[in-house]
């Protein structure tokens, strides 16, 4: 059987605090509608777990979110992005997905171009 495990490091619950008191200073008038009572299940990123470098010993990826094993692969989600420095990943995660495929595009048209130069 295979589990995984996700601890919540103590410096996140402590920016968790910290954002929630700022959000119910902010917003006393509509607290109900933002920050809600009930338990809150998942108020992390999970991101992290894709270490990207240089070195295939220390890394999975390299700097250009490609795979030190398969040329081919890449990855495109926040697997690569050590942290979220506590605030939501989406627009990062998005910025990078449009950095990776516009690599993997110039890739395509650099095999094109070798392709015609070789035919």
């Amino acid at each position: 059987m295979l589990t995984f495990e996700y601890e919540y490091h103590p410096e996140l619950l402590e920016r968790r605090k910290a954002f929630r008191r700022a959000i119910r200073k902010a917003f006393r008038k509509h607290l109900s509608f933002l920050v809600s009572l009930q338990p809150v299940l998942n108020f992390g990123h999970p991101l992290g777990t894709l270490r990207f470098g240089t070195d295939p010993a220390t890394s999975v990826l390299r700097p250009d979110c490609r795979t030190h094993d398969l040329d081919n692969l890449y990855v495109a989600d926040g697997s690569f992005m050590p942290s979220s420095m506590g605030v939501n990943p989406s627009l990062t995660i998005a910025a990078n997905a449009l950095r990776v495929g516009d690599l993997i595009a110039a890739a395509a048209k650099q095999e094109d171009a070798e392709d015609v130069a070789t035919a």
